[in-house]
Order: structure tokens, then sequence, then C-alpha cells
């Protein structure tokens, strides 16, 4: 059930030109990342209602289905109460172990994946959950009860996450080419991350090549408030490179 190689997306945004159509057109650019499995779901986020098309938040994931082909694992994933929902792209090495805790405080479960694992936990410990995980992961949770979209990416940040903001429109995809497909993104260019590129051959987080498009650093996660459109990113982990270790050279 895990989701090691996959592919997420997802617009929150009151244009009517963002359908579930034009969702699956950015999964589509992504299709390499998981060619076997797709799921976009539209919510209304006022009422928490699935609906069948015009709505204000998207969720998406394209999955390649390793280990399970069974529908249990499939994306998005809701909790019961379909009070919050998840698109994930990871793999939780200790993820059996999270789940025996979350069914010692009552939680149940109805597939043996990760995903499932990763949305309790979130249910139970809020962004504390993180704490918890071993893994490499990127992914959405749309938390209805706190009016909040709430992704994070592991320590290392080895799984990819960027997002688009605008005031209009909030974007989030593991990969650039997804968020190309919204015609209204500003696709001018960040030539400073041009200069960088061209000094260090990558371009250091936060930025991309696009002046409006970032990237969720390693090792933090980022809250958007629905209902005041707006959002703030927090690290929840830097490596510590303490104590000092005092050796000569030839030791070390």
């Amino acid at each position: 059930g895990f989701s090691h190689m996959c592919g997420i997306v997802g617009v929150l945004s009151k244009s009517p030109s963002i359908n579930k159509a034009r969702v699956k057109s950015m999964l589509n650019k992504i299709s390499h990342r998981g060619p076997d499995d797709e799921g976009v779901v539209a919510i209304n986020t006022l009422d928490n209602h699935v609906k069948d098309s015009s709505t204000d938040l998207y969720l998406g994931h394209r999955r390649l289905s390793i280990l399970d082909l069974y529908s249990l694992g499939h994306q998005p994933m809701s909790s019961t109460d379909k009070k919050i929902w998840i698109t994930y792209n990871g793999e939780i090495f200790n993820y059996l172990e999270i789940r025996n805790i979350l069914i010692e405080k009552g939680y149940t479960f109805k597939s043996n994946t990760d995903t499932e694992v990763v949305l309790y936990a979130y249910y139970e410990f809020g962004s504390d959950c993180l704490k918890m995980f071993r893994g490499f992961f990127a992914f959405c949770i749309y938390d209805f009860k706190n009016q909040e979209l709430f992704l994070a990416r592991d320590r290392l940040g080895s799984k990819p996450l960027k997002y688009f903001f605008d005031n209009k429109i909030f974007a989030f995809s593991s990969e650039i080419k997804s968020l190309l497909e919204i015609d209204s993104i500003d696709k001018s260019l960040d030539y400073s991350s041009i200069s960088k590129y061209l000094s260090l051959s990558y371009i250091p987080s936060p930025n991309t090549i696009y002046k409006n498009i970032k990237k969720l650093p390693a090792g933090s996660f980022l809250v958007f408030n629905i209902r005041k459109n707006n959002f703030f990113i927090k690290k929840y982990w830097e490596p510590k490179f303490e104590p000092k270790i005092d050796i000569s050279f030839a030791e070390a």
C-alpha cells in the first residue's frame, strides 16, 4: 500500500475555469509518477460536501500500485467521518508502530496502507504527527474542522512539493509542470534563480525558476487558512550538528 512513486496535486480557488477536467489535465502532466490509478475529489469547503464538479477545492492523486492493487489504497482518501482528506506521496517505514498507537486510542483501519496511518495520526496529533514519521513523504491534508490545508514534507525533502499563491488561487503539486496547466498562473521567470542555477546547478528552496512558484522547504509544513486566505510555513526539523567531535583529520 505504499505510495512511494506517486504524484499529488490540489487547487483551492473560486475560479470557474478550475474544474475536475482541469485537475485531471494537471495530473496527466505527472502521469509518469503513477501510471496505474488516478483519483480526483471535489469538495465544497463551506459545507464539506463532495461534489461532482464545480466547487472550491480539488485534490488529485496518481499512483503506481506496487503492493496493493485493490481499491482500499485509492486516493485521495478520507477519514470515516469525511472531516479530513489526504493526498499523499511517500513511504513511512514505522507506520505499523504508529498504527498500533492509534488502534490503542480507538481508531479503526479499513486498509493496510501507510496513507491511512498518516491521515489518522494527523487527526490525533495535529502537526506533531510529523515528529513520529520515519520515512519520506510529501502530502496535503484538507481539515474541514479547522478550515485548513496542511502540507508537509519529510525532514530531508526527498519528495518534491511545489506551490503557488496569488490571493485568488492556492495550488500545489509534486511537479511544476502541473501548476503550469492553470491558465491564470503568472509564469514570469525569477532571474535570481537562473543565476543561482548557473552557479550551483540547482535552485535552493524556497525558490524555483518561476517567480510565483515556490518549493516547500525540507523539514517544513505549511498551513493554509481557507477562510482567511493566507498561510504560514514552519520548520519542524533541522539537523543538529552537536555535540562537536574533537578528532584529528586522520581519525575523521
